[in-house]
This record gives structure tokens, sequence and C-alpha cells, in this order.
């Protein structure tokens, strides 16, 4: 053995020989029922047993917010309801780092969240469901042997299994979730030092446990067998493979491919397919993820793999989880809906019985529960906390937020119809875009590089960074209106409000006109691209004059003559998103 490796592994031996004296686990102390292995299955009470469940995460408080706003409470009412569906089996992904709380400086776990994630596992063992720990998630580290930062990870394992490696309601340890998708592996290319990283916690973890098995969660399933320092794999040194696949059709061949190169257990430990946001993808919706899940289910029964964790059981706030507001697929994996109603794919799940697994270890804590507001943790220290629109169940955020606010508000833009969310626009750029009933709002964050953005004024930045979608534009496309001649100096005279505007060739007078300068005309509305012209309105199917603009209809109803209501906006926000089939 080469000096270095031996020094290092002197180290290791030292530390964990001073750990292992302070206390021992041994799973002949106490009646027990662990999940082990035995050739490529998972076993429990020395028979063979499937293991079915989800990625867990509460409905209010995902991501990292799960613990620093823990709700006990709800936490036991979501095992209630996984134990109805059938599982048998939760994972956990614990966001390890001095940035989220989870741990100090030197590595030591804070108490509160240990006392925490202890209530989890009583819930979890009181509904007859294991608990798979991921250990290191939101980690971007690989440490070497023997630097400061291994001997806080090292520390933080050992407090881990203090407080559960006796405990037989915890199933096994997930070393980290997808450490193939942090900076060192895909930017700076260094697989190796992170393989290196993993097999050293691999050891560790063996080492304190003798009652757990391990895993690591790689998002490349291929990355088990990517060779590390010594020719070292993944594949190993863990003692069941965790697959992560989202690629329904293709999820039989790559079980067939784990199951070439290894006889261990095989666990689908992530699976799933998002059913919004809608019109963001043809394919993201319901009978989709019922079909996905019908795949999923089906390869892993016909390959007789140890089990699947469906990702997740919640669908999210919008925008929760890319934070701003900003909605994406992954607020929408979820088997319940945001009201607790259940998708489609619900069923199929249902359906693939595995037993309960019952736990000999209990414990009697105390729920304990947070105090949590959802809207003002979800605000910034810039724009505040977003607006919330009960009539449609949506938020304006930020930018959105104070332009909605400034220039025009409720009878500009109407309320919004959907979340803030990512679109690719005619410029071929993708920016984040929010549907109101008037108007789509366009976030353009190249504003912000203006050598004189700073020095606009508030209302000046704001018509910068936001910009409005030209559905005037849009919602005339096909059609023709012939510019007209410029009106003599003699015409313009005779009407004092009468504006012609060469950049389109049109007209703008008279009730219109006012309008137009009263609520930010050029921003809000654009330049006019038609004359007065009557149109049959879909909404109400009656006749009014109306005027396009680049940005905007401008509609006449006569029977509001002198009420506010006199001059209206259409509904282009809304009619573009029903002609695109996205709303009914």
């Amino acid at each position: 053995m080469h000096p270095h490796y031996l020094s290092r592994f002197f180290a290791l031996f030292a530390t964990l020989s001073l750990v292992l004296t302070a206390f021992s686990f041994s799973s002949s102390a106490a009646p027990s029922n662990f999940v082990a292995i035995a050739g490529d299955q998972f076993t429990y009470n020395r028979q063979p047993v499937k293991l079915k469940g989800v990625n867990y995460y509460p409905q209010l408080t995902p991501w990292t917010v799960m613990f620093d706003r823990w709700q006990g409470d709800a936490a036991d009412n979501d095992m209630a309801r996984l134990q109805s569906m059938g599982a048998n089996i939760i994972r956990v992904l614990i966001p390890y780092s001095p940035d989220y709380g989870w741990t100090d400086q030197s590595g030591a776990v804070d108490p509160k969240h240990i006392a925490d994630l202890k209530q989890l596992v009583q819930s979890a063992g009181n509904h007859n469901l294991k608990v798979e720990l991921t250990l290191f998630d939101f980690y971007s580290g690989a440490p070497a042997a023997g630097s400061v930062e291994e001997g806080q990870n090292l520390t933080y394992l050992t407090q881990m299994v203090k407080a559960f490696g006796s405990d037989d309601r915890i199933f096994a340890w997930d070393i980290h979730n997808e450490p193939d998708n942090y900076g060192l592996w895909t930017d700076r290319h260094h697989p190796d030092l992170v393989i290196d990283w993993l097999r050293r916690m691999a050891d560790a973890l063996h080492t304190l446990d003798h009652n757990h098995p391990l895993t690591v969660g790689y998002g490349n399933y291929q990355n088990y067998w990517l060779k590390g320092p010594n020719g070292a794999l993944t594949a190993d040194f863990v003692d069941f493979i965790s697959l992560h696949s989202y690629d329904a059709g293709n999820i039989a061949a790559q079980i067939q491919n784990i199951k070439q190169q290894s006889g261990k257990p095989i666990l689908l430990e992530e699976t799933g397919w998002p059913t919004g946001p809608s019109c963001n993808a043809a394919d993201y919706n319901e009978a989709t993820q019922q079909r996905v899940y019908r795949a999923m289910i089906a390869a892993a029964q016909s390959q007789n793999i140890g089990g699947l964790l469906a990702w997740t059981m919640w669908d999210y706030r919008p925008g929760q989880s890319h934070g701003g507001g900003v909605e994406s697929r992954d607020d929408y994996f979820g088997l319940l809906r945001l009201d607790g109603s259940e998708k489609p794919a619900l069923a199929d799940f249902r359906a693939y019985t595995v037993p309960p697994l019952p736990s000999a270890t209990t414990s009697n804590l105390q729920y304990t529960t947070a105090p949590y507001d959802p809207l003002r943790s979800i605000g910034n220290r810039q724009y505040g906390v977003p607006l919330y629109f009960v009539e449609t169940n949506v938020y304006v955020w930020d930018a959105f937020k104070q332009y909605w606010l400034r220039f025009g508000g409720l009878p500009i833009f109407g309320y919004p119809l959907t979340m803030a969310r990512k679109e690719t626009l005619s410029d071929g750029q993708v920016y984040v875009v929010q549907y109101f009933e008037r108007a789509r709002f366009e976030l353009h964050n190249e504003a912000l590089a203006s050598p004189d953005y700073a020095a606009l004024s508030k209302d000046d930045q704001l018509r910068r960074l936001v910009e409005l979608t030209p559905l005037g534009n849009l919602a005339t496309s096909g059609r023709s209106f012939a510019p007209i001649p410029a009106p003599s100096a003699a015409q313009l005279a005779a009407d004092g409000s009468l504006t012609y505007f060469p950049q389109t060739g049109h007209t703008l007078g008279g009730l219109f006109h006012q309008f137009w300068l009263d609520n930010n005309g050029l921003a809000n509305f654009g330049y006019p691209i038609s004359q007065l012209i009557q149109e049959v309105n879909s909404s109400d199917g009656h006749t009014y004059y109306v005027q396009y603009f680049e940005r905007q209809r401008f509609e006449w109803h006569q029977d509001m003559a002198g009420t506010p209501y006199e001059v209206q906006l259409g509904q282009l926000g809304r009619e573009w998103l029903v002609s695109r089939g996205c709303l009914s």
C-alpha cells in the first residue's frame, strides 16, 4: 500500500475507533425488524420483500424549508395517507451544509434537526413505513482524505449513526443524492475525486453501522461502473444499486443493463412524471403521468427488482421549486394535487401491492410545529411578499408585482391566469413570462446590464425590466389593416384629440386617445395597428367598435357611456391561452 493511503487509513481507523468506544450497535441486542439483503433481493424477517414509497417532502415546506420550518403534525398526517396508499417506505433527503443550518462549521448536527428527524422516523414507524436517509443532499463537496472538511463529514456521519444506527425504522443510508450532477463532476471534470470521497464515506458507514445497507443515488446509473482512483467502482462498495430514471420507454433496458453488471438488489429510487405547467410541454399532463407509472411499475415487476420510490407525493405551490415564483415542472410531479385530490396515476401506484414493514423500535415523542406563514416565507428583501389572488389561486412576484401595481393593476391587466413560467418567445430566446387576463408580462433581465439602468427612475427601470408581449399583433396575425395617409394639418387642427403615428400609419383620437394617454400608453399598449372598426366580441357575442394596438384591443362599450367602463380592454391574455388549448 502506498504510504499516502496507509497514513490515511490509520487516520480514519483512529477516528472511528474513538467513536466505537463511545457506543456500539448490535442487531442482536434487542428484537428488530431490519431490512436486509440476500442475493439480488431485499429481505424482511428473512423473507424476500418488495419496497414501494415516495421521495418525501411536506406539501407546504419542501426542499430545505422542510426542517427549517418543521411541521410535525402535517408530516404525521402524510405518513397516515401514505400508509393508505399501500406504501412501506419513504426516502428523506437531508440538506447537509452549514449554509442550510443542518450542521455547524465543525460538522456537528443541530440538535433541533435531529429531534425533527426523529419525529419523522417515529411517525413513519407508527404507520409501518421504513425510512431511507439520504445524507448529503445540496452538497457539492468531495474533500480530500484527512482534510478538515472530511473531518466535518465524519463528525456528521458519527452523529447520524449514533442517533439512528440501531433503529430498525431506518431502511438504509443513501450517501449522496446525485453527486454526478454537481460542479466538481460536471464542470471541473473530477469524477475521480467524488468517487474516492464516496468510497471513504461508505467505508466509514460500514464501520460505524452493521445494521443498515447503503447506496449512492446517482443521477446516471452508469456511473456506478466509472472507475475512481485505484480502479474503485461505486458498484463494489455499495450494498444495492439505486436507479434514478424518468424514461419510461427505456426503463426495462436500463434494469437489464444493471443486472448484466451486478448481482446486487436494484431499487428504482426516483421515478415519476410532471403534470404541468400546462402547455409548457405537450406531454406534461395527468394522462401521460399515468402511462409512465404503468410502464415503470410493469418494468419493476417483470424485472423482479427490489421496488420503486415515486418522485413525489405532493405537487408543490407553483414557484416553490425554483424560487421567485417561476413555476416549473418540478412543482408538478406529485401523485396528489395541491388540494389533496388524487391524480389518476395514484390508482396504479396503489394497485402495486407490497407488505407493510412494522418495526420493533418505538418512541413517544411529541410532534412540534414551527410558526410558519406560507405567504411571508416566500417573499424577498427587495420586493417584499408576493401578491396572492384568491380568484385565480395565483401569485404575482417581484418585478411583475411592481409593474402590475404601478401601471394599471386590475382594470388594465386583469387577474393573473398563470404563475410566472419560462417560455421561448418569437426571437428564439427564453424569458420568464406571466399571463394575465389582458396581457402577458415578459421579464427582460438583460436590461439590468444597461449602463444607464441604475440612474433611471423606478418607473423607467420597470419599463425596461418588464415588457408586454405584442398580443394585439398576435391576435390579428393574418388580418390586413392597411395604413392610412397622414392627416392634413387642417384635419389635425379640427380634431384636437387626433394623433397620427407614422410608425404604424394609423391615427388615435377621442376617448381611446385619452385612455391611451392616461394609462402608460406606449409601454402598456404600443402603437395603434388599425383604425376604428366594428367587431363581434368572442366573449359575449356583442358587436363593438374596437381598435387594435400592438399589445391590446380597445373596446367602446356604448351602454357604459359616462362611466369609467366606457372604454374597456380586450382579454387578449385569456384569448391567447384559449387559442393554444391551455385554458377552457
